[in-house]
């Protein structure tokens, strides 16, 4: 089952949907559009036609992440953030540290500072990594 970490009311992270049943979770949890950290073609077939996703891969290599992915997958999930009722979800392998990162670099550059941003992300899901939000913060 799709588990969903919930950094704002509008935007949640977690691992990668795989299955018809987590795209249902999503979508009675009122999630409209998905960013893949991951690219997986997996999650691109569980979704289908039924969310809106774009899949904007990066590796997971525990260095730093460059900035011009956090602007590009950022790019999606703030314009799908724009509508009023838009949920987004984002998703990597396993939702511990990809996702985290991109969560708190949206929450950033929502105006969020830095100290509540981390806080968020961790209050949502205690087990994230942070290894990526130095480059989050550099991005902005």
């Amino acid at each position: 089952m799709a588990r969903l970490y919930f950094a704002a009311p509008n935007l949640a992270f977690g691992p990668a949907p795989r299955t018809a049943g987590d795209v249902d979770a999503l979508i009675a949890a009122g999630i409209t559009h998905v960013v893949d950290c991951a690219g997986s073609p997996v999650t691109s077939r569980a979704l289908g036609k039924r969310i809106a996703h774009d899949g904007v891969p990066v590796a997971d290599t525990l260095k730093d992440l460059p900035g011009w992915w956090f602007e590009k997958a950022g790019r999606s999930a703030l314009s799908a953030l724009a509508a009023p009722d838009a949920r987004v979800l984002v998703v990597c392998a396993q939702g511990r540290r990809r996702s985290p990162a991109l969560a708190y670099w949206l929450l950033r550059r929502r105006g969020v500072d830095a100290e509540s941003a981390v806080a968020a992300v961790r209050t949502a899901r205690a087990s994230i990594s942070t290894v990526y939000f130095a480059s989050a913060e550099a991005a902005l």
